[in-house]
Parts: structure tokens; C-alpha cells; sequence
């Protein structure tokens, strides 16, 4: 068992006490001085360079970047349902792709760091294809998606050197044949988990076609299975929802999402199904400190509306009235302490758009209308509200629940590392963050109103609407974004980009043409001096890691664009924005 590993080397134990000595290891690995090495906790990240791996032992290959629940709950329902111990399994994880090529130390170093933080036991090795590996850890099993498996018989892993890539299906055959001999030899076998797909739920037994490139190949390479139906082992009950995929950035397309047929099992956050990919969770509760587990998944998350936290509510009828107010009799709304004061605000200027598209876009104001409060306002006392004293109580209140949500959040996320000083982070956690820069909006939206594509400019957003309209991008195209009676939505804004170094993406979403509708929405926005950098905890330090941003003039620029206000650069040139392909904005310059 995987569990004996350290019993039986112990004498070659080496306690890796900082980085540097990981990174050794590693670099060992990649120059060929070792075939693989063991990670895991023992009081801090101790390594085995090139133990033996016992019979039986449970390998779970991927890329990890970064390691998440997905895997952790795919090795353990398989190591449940095979009757061993979690202690068997091993995170497997190659320096280089097949695919990709090479991995560098410090991108490895920052992996299996992350994966022994949470508990897992991570095996580094140079084994590319699964023959590779059968060779380096014979009479183990492997557990692989369906996806994988269906490409694990592809002939161009297998191709001779020399061979041209217009061989024969024969001649391809014959590759995939020997290697299915040589995998047999080493007695190993493939643990492969199911896959749902629309109503169909695709198995080994129901769909053991190969992933190949032609038609003919299929002919030729699948009656081989039938041969060495031993190697490959179906879960029954064991799938992987294609509609509940971690969220792209996760990189990695071998192991997902997994769902017990059986029993729930929902990325360990606890009690309800999601709803067209976006899960639903309780922060309070049952997934208290998840949050940004669970808005990895798509970038938002629903989240129950209970009156304890949430107290009456946004007053829809009374914001109804208000903007009545506004447009029949706007010299009387101005008369108003709190809108002379400009403590209460009220426009329709945006074109959320340009904030993505850029100055090139000429200005098209959405069709909706905005009351905006800013968090000076609110925290100057309820008695100059007067009677619009409900607008101050709601908007402390749900400022309240976003800062205590993001507080946790980071006392787990940070827990072991020390943020530099006046970053967000380090000053959420010395409660020295006011979050000044945070926005009450309600905006109501006539027939056919709208609002354009665009990502919001802090933290987290907190929305409860009157009724549908709301979207979101995800997997090319525009979808629902609609909770369940009792559910709000909350959603990552452009500074929880930056904080997760992109591992949650800033929600892209708009409202499109319907009927007249209301949107309640609370924006957690830093301090304009808050420095917004990746979390100590997510950095890859590979060159790729976000750059930091001072939030206030991140939020000026990002106005500017939604506002039709020009912002002059360097040399009178106008503001140029520098796109990442998801479409938020990296920097502006």
C-alpha cells in the first residue's frame, strides 16, 4: 500500500524545509539524475527521491494546475469503490507533457506545493505515456477520466521513430497492438470513470469506442480491447458531468468534475444540485469558506436569501417610487438633503461596453436607470436619509455580508503565507481595509431596457433582481444567469481575477431586452490606495503571474471608458487597454 511508502524509506527521507531544496529535487528529476520522486506532509513538504512503488498503489495523472476538489473527490470514490484506503492513492504528475513539452521547476515547485498543502501525496515523474509509466510503476492502476481513456490507444503515442504520419491503419494497428502487450506485461490497468453526456451516460461498457482520427482505425484497433479487456476496469456509478466542468483556467481537461450516480457528491459544496453550471451554495453555513472554490467553476454562485443576514430586503416598490419621482418631477428629487448633497445619485450615462471594446466604441448609453450610493455616504449616518433612511440600512447591511464573506475566505486562502504589507489582502486580514471604494446600484430597466457585456471593476458583486434578464459568457455562448425563488447571485468582479492570478475569472455577463425589471446590486470595491496583487498562495512564479494593481486608478480608467471621459496618457496619446482572451482588462497604460 501507498501508505507503507514511508515506513519502508524512511531512512531516505528528506525533509524539504524551504523551497530551495523541492527545487533541487525537481531539477534532479528534470535532468535525468531521477526517474521520479515522492511528495507529501510530514510537518512541512517531505520528500522521497525515487522510492519504490508498492503493488496496488491508486496513480491519479493530471496536470494539476492547481489541484482541486475535482481530483480529490475522483481519487476517492475510487479508492472507495475499489475497497482501499485515500492513503493509497497517488497524485502522478509527469515534468513533461506528452502535448505541451516541459514544465519548469518553479511552475512544478508552485503544483506540488499546493497539492501537499491540501493534504495530498503527490509522485513526480518523467514518464510521459502510460507505457512509460507501466514500465517505472508496474502492477499499479491508473485512474482516468473517459475522455482519457478514449485517447490512451491513440496510435501517435505509440508511433516508431521514423514513422511517417501517413502509416497505414495496418501499421498503426500494430503500434497500438504492442503497446497493449507491453502495458499487459507490466500488469497494470486502467480505473476508468464514466461521463455523462446529455441523457446518455457514456461507460467503458456502453462506449468503449477509441478517440482515433479515421474511421478506418477504429476497425482495426478496438476488437484489440476485446483482447485485453483486463486492463481497463469501468466504475460503475462513477461519471463526470460535462455541464459541471471546473472552469477552464483549471487547464486541465483529464480530470474534471465527478458525481456519484448514487449519492451527490457537488465539489464539496453541500446541499443543492447546480443549475445550469452555476452552483448553489450556503457561505454561512454547510460551504462556509468556499466561495472561491465555488465561483472557479464559472465565476458566480447562487446563494440563499435568508432573512436573518439578508433583513427585508432591497424594497423594490419603494425604489419603484422613487424613480417615478425622478422622472415626473425631478426639480422636486433634487430638492432631496441626500441628492443636493450628491450622497444619492441618479443618471443614465454607462455604455458598460466600451469598458471592454474601448475608446475605439463610440458611446451608446445602456437603457437603464441608476441610483447609485457610495460608501462615504452611507457610513455618514442614517439621519440625513430621512425618510430614504432604508436605502443606508440595506446597503450597510449587504456590505456587511460581502466583507465578512471575503475576510474568511482570505483567513483560509492566506492562512499559511504573509501578504505584503498594504496589499488587499494583508489589509483585509489587520481589518485596515474600509472598502471605501464600494457602490450601492439599483437600476430599473423600462420594456426593453438593457445592459451591455462588461466584467465589474472590484471584488464581488451582490445581486437580487425582480425578474430574468440577467446573462452570463460561458463556453462560447450567452446563457441564464437566473436563481431559484429565495436565491441571490453573487458573482467575481476584476480584482478577484487579479487575487486568484486568474484562477477565478471576472463574471462577463449583461442584461439583455425584456420586460420592466429591477436590479438591487452591492459591488465590494477596495480603497483607492489598495494595492490588488495574486494571493502569496496562487503565484506560479513563472512569468505568468498577474501584475499589481492600485485599485483607484484601475476604477477611474475603467469609469472613464463608461462614461465617455477621456483620460490623456503619456505624449497627450488617449488610453490604451491591453486585453487578456478572457477579456479582462490587464492593465492600462
Amino acid at each position: 500500500m501507498a501508505e507503507d511508502i514511508l515506513a519502508t524509506s524512511a531512512r531516505d527521507l528528506r525533509r524539504a524545509t524551504d523551497h530551495v531544496q523541492l527545487k533541487d529535487l525537481l531539477d534532479d528529476l528534470v535532468n535525468g539524475k531521477l526517474t521520479h520522486l515522492v511528495a507529501l506532509d510530514a510537518g512541512g513538504i517531505a520528500c522521497l527521491p525515487a522510492p519504490e512503488i508498492p503493488p496496488n498503489t491508486l496513480l491519479l495523472p493530471g496536470s494539476f494546475n492547481p489541484v482541486h476538489e475535482g481530483h480529490e473527490e475522483m481519487a476517492r470514490q475510487a479508492a472507495e469503490m475499489l475497497g482501499r484506503p485515500c492513503s493509497n492513492v497517488l497524485f502522478e504528475l509527469c515534468v513533461i507533457n506528452a502535448d505541451k513539452g516541459a514544465i519548469d521547476v518553479a511552475t512544478l515547485c508552485t503544483r506540488i506545493e499546493q497539492a501537499v498543502a491540501r493534504g495530498n501525496r503527490v509522485l513526480a515523474s518523467r514518464a510521459m505515456l502510460f507505457q512509460d509509466k507501466a514500465d517505472l510503476f508496474p502492477n499499479c492502476d491508473f485512474i482516468v477520466g473517459y475522455d482519457t481513456y478514449r485517447r490512451v490507444l491513440h496510435p501517435k503515442y505509440y508511433a516508431p521513430p521514423g514513422s511517417s504520419e501517413r502509416s497505414s491503419a495496418e501499421e498503426q494497428a500494430a503500434w497500438v497492438l504492442e503497446a497493449l502487450r507491453r502495458l499487459q506485461s507490466r500488469q497494470i490497468r486502467f480505473v476508468v470513470a464514466g461521463r455523462v453526456d446529455g441523457d446518455n451516460f457514456m461507460t467503458l461498457d456502453s462506449n468503449p469506442a477509441m478517440d482515433l482520427p479515421e474511421d478506418n482505425l477504429i476497425e482495426h484497433i478496438a476488437p484489440l480491447i476485446e483482447g485485453h479487456d483486463e486492463l481497463f476496469c469501468s466504475i460503475d456509478g462513477f461519471a463526470i458531468p460535462p455541464s459541471e466542468h471546473i472552469h477552464r483556467v483549471l487547464r486541465d481537461d483529464e480530470v474534471l468534475k465527478v458525481k456519484a450516480k448514487r449519492r451527490r457528491v457537488s465539489y464539496h459544496l453541500a446541499h443543492t444540485p447546480h443549475v445550469a453550471g452555476v452552483p448553489h451554495i450556503d457561505p454561512w453555513e454547510a460551504d462556509r469558506g468556499r466561495l472561491i472554490d465555488a465561483l472557479r467553476l464559472c465565476g458566480a454562485a447562487f446563494i440563499p436569501i435568508k432573512k436573518d443576514v439578508f433583513g427585508e430586503g432591497p424594497h423594490f416598490p419603494a425604489w419603484q417610487d422613487l424613480w417615478r419621482e425622478a422622472l415626473e418631477d425631478f426639480k422636486s428629487f433634487c430638492k432631496r438633503s441626500v441628492v443636493r448633497k450628491r450622497q444619492l445619485r441618479f443618471s443614465k450615462g454607462e455604455d458598460l461596453l466600451r469598458t471592454r471594446v474601448g475608446e475605439s466604441k463610440a458611446h451608446t448609453p445602456d437603457v437603464r436607470y441608476n441610483f447609485g450610493v457610495g460608501h462615504d455616504a452611507a457610513s455618514e449616518g442614517r439621519e440625513g436619509w430621512r425618510d430614504l433612511a432604508w436605502i443606508c440600512d440595506d446597503f450597510r447591511r449587504m456590505l456587511s455580508i460581502l466583507t465578512n464573506m471575503v475576510k474568511e475566505e482570505l483567513s483560509l486562502a492566506a492562512a499559511d503565507f504573509k501578504e505584503p504589507c498594504g496589499t488587499l489582502a494583508a489589509k483585509v486580514l489587520s481589518d485596515c481595509e474600509s472598502w471605501a471604494g464600494s457602490r450601492l446600484r439599483h437600476s430599473l430597466y423600462p420594456p426593453n431596457g438593457s445592459c451591455t457585456e462588461h466584467t465589474d471593476y472590484g471584488v464581488l458583486t451582490l445581486q437580487q433582481s425582480t425578474g430574468p434578464g440577467l446573462e452570463y459568457f460561458a463556453d462560447n455562448s450567452w446563457q441564464t444567469l437566473e436563481p431559484p425563488n429565495g436565491f441571490a447571485v453573487i458573482f467575481a468582479g476584476d480584482m478577484l481575477e487579479v487575487m486568484t492570478n486568474g484562477q477565478v475569472r471576472a463574471l462577463v455577463h449583461r442584461v439583455s431586452p425584456g420586460d420592466f425589471r429591477q436590479s438591487h446590486i452591492v459591488f465590494l470595491q477596495p480603497d483607492r490606495d489598495t494595492i490588488v496583487q495574486p494571493l502569496q498562495s496562487h503565484l506560479r512564479k513563472d512569468g505568468t503571474d498577474f501584475p499589481p494593481v492600485t485599485y483607484g486608478e484601475w476604477h477611474s480608467k475603467k469609469t472613464s471608458l463608461a462614461f465617455r471621459k477621456f483620460l490623456p496618457a503619456k505624449g497627450g496619446q488617449n488610453s490604451k487597454i491591453i486585453w487578456l482572451s478572457h477579456g479582462f482588462v490587464h492593465g492600462l497604460l
